[in-house]
């Protein structure tokens, strides 16, 4: 008796547990919209900003899990994760890397984001710094980003 308790015990269990759905699909593939994007000097105020046309991909990671591909580099699939909370809604996490501008080194560190889902449209914003690793070469500075990207789907 106990055993057939057992087994109903841990189906039951295991169903519930195994239930949560897998809203990976929801993001995954290029989206292609509209980027702003925009530094703001933390010792002074002053922000300059950009805006234009962009593509960025999602990758699928495993069950709920993603991956902001080629955040750095467009020739690596690289980036920052993010984590599905919601079958329209998901955070990313906090993400390092160098990039090179005009052959000077950058450190950009991504602090928060998330995203939301309007069918058809995705929402994402970023916010994080940027540090300027000075030389004799390169000038040196810090400064604050956002980034906000809304987009569409693109079918493959």
């Amino acid at each position: 008796m106990w055993r057939e308790c057992a087994l109903v015990f841990l189906v039951v269990v295991g169903t519930a547990c195994g239930s949560d759905p897998d809203y990976s699909t929801n993001f995954t593939g290029l989206w292609v919209g509209q980027e702003t994007f925009t530094l703001t000097d933390p010792r002074s105020g002053q922000q300059a900003s950009s805006q234009g046309q962009a593509s960025w991909t999602i990758l699928g990671n495993g069950r709920n899990s993603l991956l902001l591909s080629q955040f750095c580099d467009l020739n690596n699939n690289a980036g920052p994760h993010v984590t599905p909370t919601s079958a329209t809604e998901f955070s990313v996490q906090p993400y390092a890397c160098t990039v090179v501008v005009s052959s000077c080194p950058e450190n950009v560190s991504l602090t928060s984001g998330s995203g939301s889902l309007a069918s058809p449209t995705l929402t994402i914003t970023l916010a994080g710094s940027l540090q300027a690793v000075g030389s004799t070469t390169c000038p040196s500075g810090t400064a604050n980003f956002n980034i906000s990207f809304v987009a569409r789907r693109e079918n493959l």
